[in-house]
């Protein structure tokens, strides 16, 4: 990388990468992921069951 000139605000600032890690750390032993799965599944069954009393409602999307 000696010959390429690379510059943005975030690159390699370790400010940044600091506050990544911290991020991550927080999300894994949280278990935000899968905490997020739970809710949006529980979501996503409820929205259904709406769409079936309200046809206004078209579609509903989702991976949960």
């Amino acid at each position: 990388m000696a010959d390429k000139f690379l510059f943005h605000t975030y690159g390699a600032n370790p400010v940044a990468c600091a506050a990544g890690r911290a991020v991550l750390k927080v999300m894994r032993e949280e278990r935000l992921q899968e905490n997020a799965a739970t809710v949006g599944g529980a979501l996503k069954e409820r929205l259904q069951l709406l769409r079936k009393e309200f046809p206004l409602i078209g579609d509903i999307r989702g991976q949960a």
